[in-house]
């Protein structure tokens, strides 16, 4: 089988069977071009024109040229589009080009196929990593939606004027709930003593913990907003 057939399609099938060399290095960038598959249309002589095209938008292009006139160096004849140039158009280019440069310019262009074939990765700038977005709360005091900070401590109150009012109403709720116990008779007070009493008696031993757990997240909110 000649070297010829290399030149005969890009992907190295002659007209009437497929072309079976091994893949090498020198011959992987077939796999690249635009005809792959489309051989036959690279001898339709009535769709020349099409099959030119397509060469024109090749990848492989210069390459395909190359490797075409270093194969048919030795050949009489020459078949099909290879690189975009035509039987004719190759030998008149044979007659011009010396062969040593045909085998130069097949090294060059495989040199370029290899170097875009495997490029180098892009260096991307280094960036901090985003804080996480903590979910958004409503105002102790108002109630109201508060956009919480990327950073830093959590926003209790929407601002200082409502966590100044929620504080005073507070104390103000305190010292009347104070009043009110101190105003009841002490046979009220030892009822309400004795019925929290019982209900504290009823509750379970995991309903305990859970109350006491939750009374001291409290405390321990109560003092970081103070």
């Amino acid at each position: 089988m000649s070297e010829h057939t290399v030149s005969r399609g890009c992907d190295g099938a002659r007209p009437n069977g497929p072309f079976l060399a091994p893949q090498t290095p020198s011959t992987r960038w077939q796999d690249s071009a635009s005809c792959v598959g489309r051989t036959d249309l690279m001898y339709d002589h009535a769709r020349r024109a099409e099959a030119k095209a397509l060469c024109a938008a090749c990848p492989v292009g210069p390459l395909c040229l190359w490797a075409a006139m270093a194969a048919e160096v030795d050949e009489p004849y020459r078949y099909g589009i290879a690189g975009g140039l035509g039987p004719l158009q190759r030998r008149r280019l044979a007659d011009r080009v010396p062969r040593s440069d045909m085998a130069e310019q097949l090294g060059q262009a495989l040199a370029a196929w290899g170097a875009q074939e495997a490029p180098a990765p892009a260096r991307t700038p280094w960036r901090p990593p985003a804080p996480a977005y903590r979910p958004r709360r409503r105002c102790r005091g108002c109630k109201a939606v508060i956009r919480q900070p990327k950073a830093g401590r959590p926003q209790r109150w929407c601002s200082s004027a409502c966590r100044g009012r929620t504080v005073r109403d507070r104390s103000v709720d305190a010292s009347r709930n104070r009043r009110r116990w101190a105003e009841l008779p002490e046979e009220a007070r030892e009822a309400r003593r004795a019925g929290m009493r019982a209900r504290w008696a009823a509750l379970s031993a995991q309903e305990r913990a859970e109350l006491a757990s939750r009374r001291r997240q409290r405390r321990q909110q109560a003092r970081a907003a103070s």
